[in-house]
């Protein structure tokens, strides 16, 4: 018997919770009605056996405090960091669309969609990089969703970090299949990491693959360090070469020798952009 769901239906604070659209292994999300304003938000909620776990609470408040200010159309939009009891939560836009749900595997995406998505993205990444002064970390399809114009907006930052010198030194953080190879050894990070993970998602785009599998963590994390991707054009060679070149460049295992800056990227995209 599935278990009932703890907050469906219920109200938390002005929140009335209608839908379960997703979880991670610490969060549900819910689409909610914000009944003072009478729209529809996004909200995460802890789950109720982390909800007193302090070490949780800070890296879900940190999420809140390293992204609230955020105002730009290609990243996420938070409303509201709130706690009714025990219940702690955070309120942003609902974004109901991400790439991950229009990705048929084995199937290349249309080409105007990746350079879209890929300058929506970068642009975002410039941002955040600049503006914000953190690197995401985790740079992937289903963080990557889109609005009611079709814009790519870019979310999930539970595991983004200031960028410092010894940004991600020491820890193991991100999803192996779109890590760069500093993540994948647990170097020290710096905004280079997330224009790595996001070529990895114009790899998977542009081919209908990923470029590098493989079972269990530490072997495709090692393969990030150590292998040379199939070329984009091997597994799709309708594929414009010059966006092979893009995706190519991004994923240089050497940070000094990929695209320096998002903006340099998504700069590059745009002499691709059919608009």
């Amino acid at each position: 018997m599935k278990k009932k769901d703890p907050f469906l239906g219920c109200m938390v604070t002005l929140y009335r919770i209608d839908e379960s659209i997703g979880e991670t292994g610490v969060t549900f999300l819910y689409r909610a009605r914000d009944t003072h304003l009478g729209v529809d938000v996004a909200l995460k909620i802890m789950k109720p056996q982390y909800s007193r776990n302090e070490d949780l609470q800070a890296l879900f408040v940190r999420e809140f405090d390293l992204t609230a200010d955020f105002r730009h159309p290609n990243v996420i939009l938070i409303h509201h960091l709130g706690k009714d009891n025990d219940t702690v939560f955070m309120a942003m836009d609902l974004l109901e669309t991400s790439l991950k749900d229009l990705m048929v595997p084995g199937k290349p995406m249309d080409e105007d969609l990746i350079i879209k998505v890929g300058m929506d993205v970068a642009s975002g990444l410039q941002y955040v990089h600049t503006e914000g002064h953190i690197v995401h970390r985790d740079v992937q399809p289903e963080n990557i969703r889109f609005d009611s114009d079709g814009n790519a907006v870019l979310t999930g930052f539970d595991i983004a970090e200031p960028l410092t010198p010894d940004a991600g030194k020491g820890v193991f953080a991100g999803n192996a299949k779109y890590m760069s190879p500093e993540q994948a050894q647990a170097y020290p990070v710096d905004h280079r990491a997330d224009i790595y993970s996001l070529g990895v998602t114009l790899y998977e785009m542009a081919t209908g693959r990923l470029p590098f599998t493989g079972r269990g963590w530490f072997k495709l994390a090692r393969k990030h360090v150590e292998e040379l991707p199939t070329p984009p054009r091997d597994k799709n060679p309708a594929l414009d070469p010059d966006i092979e070149r893009v995706i190519i460049r991004c994923l240089v295992k050497d940070p000094a020798h990929r695209y320096q800056t998002a903006e340099e990227l998504r700069a590059e995209l745009a002499r691709r952009s059919p608009a």
